[in-house]
């Protein structure tokens, strides 16, 4: 049996394990990636807003005034039963016939008889019924239903002028009739105004003495005086207002106290007719409360037989930089008198007493960034000075060098701070306070001025949260 020849039978080497290069690229990207994440979750989140322009603060507000003028009420002299002759709000002069009064009340028992309302009414001018209810209707609020009550009221009393002012052919057929008869008498005015039908028993108010009760309007009643048929003697028949001068008179909070005290005229636009005012206007003060008192010289007769008018105030905003409130903080400083800076090779700073390293004294001339300067003091920060120091008075030209200064030169102990409103600015990438000027605020921003000194301008970039940095902070963008 031969042989098998086995010559041809290789060996193969075992195959060693190799690296997959596409799992270790991999691997690090996805620790680059991990590192990165945790970086970011860990560090504080810091905002930077940029001022994109200059702006204002909607502060129109809405008050309610108490009107005060000048006005009498009329009584009767005898009872009887009454009728009128003019219109509320009508002008008068004195001696002008404003009512009668028929005591037996048989004149206007006869009179009524042969006189048809229902042709009164026909010949009526109704445009100022339409005239109400157009603009009730164009400014009817659902959710205040409340108004239907005040614009029935106001009908009524417009319907009773309407046909009071109507009554001039009875007053002829009157005319004619009684002559002879003693118990009926026309009523003539004691003086020139302005007539009015109501009374509400503020009459007499004036600004002085005014209450807060007195502004709310909520339980205010008046009576109507030319719905009466019969009227006893001294009853109230009508009011004269003496004048076309009145006031309008509001509550003042302590914020409105502090912006509108320094002024002497206000705008103000009236909520419920088409009417804008500039007004003269002052504060009162009394042992109730601060009060605006606005003065008016026209439109009394408008008004006559109105006692409260709800208005709102378009105050003049201040224009500026609008910054949210939460970039602002708070900030101490060094105040160092003006006449302790000089001068020192170009460089303006401050000379300032220390000790070396052999603790002896000697002087260095330090130059801290300036954050505020008024008339006079600078304002420094408190980390380039040491509190207790002393700051030598050595002029714009004094040059002293490191030698310590004779007992005569005048010395500055640096211990006196003051704070600054501030914003950080991160132009430069770093933290850098500057002040600011705040001329107007709200709960969410301020408006503050612009071109000043050590200040912020337009297009600056400023941490939102000023409490969340520190100064020379490194921020990254």
């Amino acid at each position: 049996m031969a042989k098998h020849n086995n010559s041809n039978i290789r060996k193969y080497r075992k195959r060693h394990k190799t690296s997959n290069i596409g799992v270790i690229v991999f691997l690090i990207v996805f620790i680059y990636l991990s590192v990165t994440v945790f970086l970011y979750l860990s560090k504080e989140n810091i905002s930077i807003y940029q001022i994109t322009e200059e702006g204002s603060l909607a502060r129109n507000m809405e008050y309610t005034g108490m009107i005060i003028r000048n006005e009498h009420i009329v009584t009767a002299d005898n009872a009887g039963y009454i009728r009128y002759y003019l219109r509320q709000g009508e002008r008068v002069g004195k001696g002008d016939l404003i009512y009668s009064i028929d005591e037996s009340g048989e004149v206007t028992r006869k009179l009524t008889e042969s006189y048809s309302y229902e042709e009164t009414l026909k010949k009526m001018d109704l445009s100022e019924l339409k005239k109400q209810i157009t603009s009730f209707v164009y400014n009817f609020d659902t959710f205040n239903f409340s108004e239907i009550y005040d614009f029935k009221t106001n009908m009524e009393y417009t319907v009773l002028d309407l046909m009071n002012y109507n009554n001039q052919e009875y007053l002829r057929n009157l005319l004619a009739t009684v002559e002879a008869d003693g118990m009926f008498n026309f009523c003539y005015a004691g003086s020139s105004g302005i007539v009015s039908y109501h009374v509400d028993g503020y009459e007499q108010l004036t600004e002085d003495i005014i209450k807060p009760d007195n502004l709310n309007k909520s339980g205010y009643s008046r009576t109507v005086l030319n719905s009466a048929e019969f009227i006893e003697t001294n009853a109230p028949v009508y009011k004269i207002i003496d004048n076309n001068e009145w006031k309008l008179v509001f509550s003042l909070s302590d914020e409105d106290y502090m912006k509108y005290s320094s002024l002497q005229k206000l705008t103000i636009e009236l909520s419920d007719y088409e009417y804008k005012f500039t007004v003269p206007f002052k504060v009162i003060q009394n042992e109730t409360g601060k009060y605006g008192c606005l003065f008016f010289d026209k439109y009394s007769a408008e008004f006559a037989n109105v006692r409260y008018l709800d208005f709102e105030i378009l105050y003049e905003d201040n224009i500026g930089l609008k910054i949210p409130s939460s970039a602002v903080i708070t900030k101490d400083f060094y105040i160092i008198p003006i006449e302790y800076r000089s001068l020192s090779q170009g460089v303006y700073g401050f000379y300032v007493e220390t000790y070396d390293a052999q603790n002896n004294l000697v002087v260095e001339f330090v130059e801290p960034t300036i954050y505020n300067a008024t008339e006079t003091h600078y304002y420094v920060d408190v980390s380039a000075l040491k509190e207790g120091s002393f700051i030598l008075n050595v002029g714009a030209g004094g040059e002293v060098g490191n030698s310590v200064t004779t007992d005569n030169t005048k010395r500055y102990r640096i211990s006196s701070k003051d704070s600054l409103s501030g914003v950080y600015n991160v132009n430069k990438g770093y933290t850098v306070f500057r002040k600011i000027e705040i001329i107007d605020s709200n709960t969410e921003y301020y408006i503050v001025k612009t071109g000043t000194q050590y200040g912020i301008s337009l297009y600056d970039h400023i941490i939102l949260d000023g409490k969340t940095v520190k100064d020379g902070q490194v921020i990254y963008r």
